[in-house]
């Protein structure tokens, strides 16, 4: 019987300094599309400026009905137009352009801000920012 073996891991390797390292390294390309984030931020933004004009007028029973068949719509033009860019446009497949668009969708199709301008801004910004990196690392 050999007697166990004190084996101790070999030191990790050192850091590269910066300029062995691609300028882009530690950001990879966002995963929604830049009209995507777009549709969905002019989508969310008009929802919010129209929803208090459309029920002004309106008595207070008919607020409900309204605002699902408005939220309804706003879900429907913001995940087909999303779908149609994932899958047209950035190349993804159907199953994959369908989850980003009924997402989307969603967060648009919300009466009420939750969110969803500071999501779609932080989308611009990174697909923005890692398109800019690229054609910076262009020769």
């Amino acid at each position: 019987m050999t007697p166990p073996s004190d084996s101790t891991p070999p030191p990790p390797d050192p850091i590269p300094d910066n300029a062995s390292v691609p300028a882009d390294a530690g950001l990879r390309k966002s995963p929604i599309h830049l009209l995507s984030a777009l549709v969905m931020l002019a989508t969310d933004h008009a929802w919010q400026e129209l929803l208090p004009q459309l029920l002004q007028p309106l008595p207070r029973a008919a607020h409900i009905g309204v605002i699902l068949g408005a939220s309804a719509l706003v879900f429907a033009i913001t995940a087909l137009s999303v779908l149609l860019v994932q899958r047209c446009i950035e190349r993804d497949a159907y199953g994959i352009a369908l989850a980003k668009a009924v997402a989307m969708g969603v967060l648009a199709g919300l009466p009420y801000a939750v969110g969803t301008t500071e999501i779609g801004l932080a989308f611009v910004a990174w697909a923005g920012i890692t398109e800019l990196l690229q054609r910076g690392n262009k020769p």
